[in-house]
């Protein structure tokens, strides 16, 4: 009769890991969170441009968002991304009516407000080391964004 194997069916790596004491008691990460993380961050600021306060000079917009995000994101201290978003949509002066009509905004902040403590952690570390690429990305959505309303306008008026 052999003894049950106390290891279990640990890998070497996994079992060096346990011997050290570094392993986490956490689930390990989706490789596709940091994809997942930097989609939302995009969809997030894409649609800014909504709430954007009409008393501020719309061509400054982009500047003003890439400094509302850098700004914000150094106030959040923790992973709390409806802090992070509320400095955001202070500092571009947001409507609160256009932020709150707006459904895909409205779906970017739940979404924002359902990540965990570890993949709002994630989320708010890409914005604040990807915050150029992030602008770039946002502004091209934004600009596809707006040609298809513009063309469901047209076609709406042809119709």
């Amino acid at each position: 009769m052999s003894s049950p194997s106390l290891l279990g069916e640990l890998t070497t790596e996994e079992f060096r890991e346990k011997l050290a004491g570094v392993t986490s008691k956490e689930q390990p990460r989706k490789d596709g969170t940091k994809t997942e993380v930097r989609e939302l961050a995009i969809q997030f600021v894409s649609l800014l441009p909504v709430a954007y306060g009409e008393q501020l000079d719309r061509m400054a917009l982009w500047s003003r968002i890439a400094t509302a995000i850098e700004s914000a994101v150094a106030k959040t201290v923790s992973s709390d991304t409806d802090f992070f978003a509320q400095h955001v949509f202070e500092h571009i002066k947001a409507d609160a009516a256009k932020a709150s009509a707006s459904d895909p905004l409205s779906a970017a902040l739940f979404a924002m407000g359902e990540l965990d403590e570890s993949d709002a952690g994630e989320f708010l570390a890409y914005i604040r080391t990807h915050t150029i690429p992030l602008i770039v990305r946002a502004r091209a959505r934004w600009e596809g964004i707006k040609k298809a309303s513009k063309a469901k306008k047209e076609n709406k008026a042809d119709a």
